[in-house]
């Protein structure tokens, strides 16, 4: 997650983007678990979701900040 949000040159858009494709992932795993492992983490997943929909509306406002480094 500190990669995909924090790396060097991120944008808003491009970090919308990969985490939104993150959350994709995440999301097909809950609905089509492929081992007994995404069964484990089911519960992690659907709370990191829940997270990230609290989360979404304010979470990338330091991109577009010209006060607030990211790096």
């Amino acid at each position: 997650m500190q990669e995909l949000l924090f790396k060097d040159g991120q944008t808003t858009k491009g970090a919308k983007r990969e985490l939104g494709k993150l959350r994709e992932s995440w999301e097909r795993r809950l609905r089509s678990p492929r081992c007994d492992a995404d069964m484990k983490a089911a519960e992690m997943l659907k709370d990191w979701c829940k997270q990230t929909d609290s989360y979404w509306p304010g979470l990338f406002h330091c991109y577009g900040h010209p006060y607030i480094q990211t790096s």
